[in-house]
């Protein structure tokens, strides 16, 4: 989708921690949160009633993992 050079300097700015937010969809937000927390994965927040949680990545990036609402989006 982008050139070479824009894709070094998008790569470049992850590695220091400059992606924003980050989201990543789940069926079972609460088993996700479960099994990467078992894995080393350190979450910011716990999933509450609103069903996200975040965390950040190795180079700083904030990245929420949700569950979309299928009531809503179904």
């Amino acid at each position: 989708m982008v050139d070479d050079a824009t894709h070094d300097a998008i790569a470049d700015l992850m590695g220091k921690g400059f992606a924003g937010t980050i989201v990543l969809t789940t069926d079972d937000v609460h088993k996700a949160y479960r099994v990467m927390g078992e894995r080393g994965v350190e979450f910011v927040d716990p999933p509450t009633a609103v069903p996200y949680a975040s965390f950040r990545d190795p180079s700083g990036n904030n990245v929420r993992l949700t569950q979309l609402n299928t009531e809503f989006f179904g």
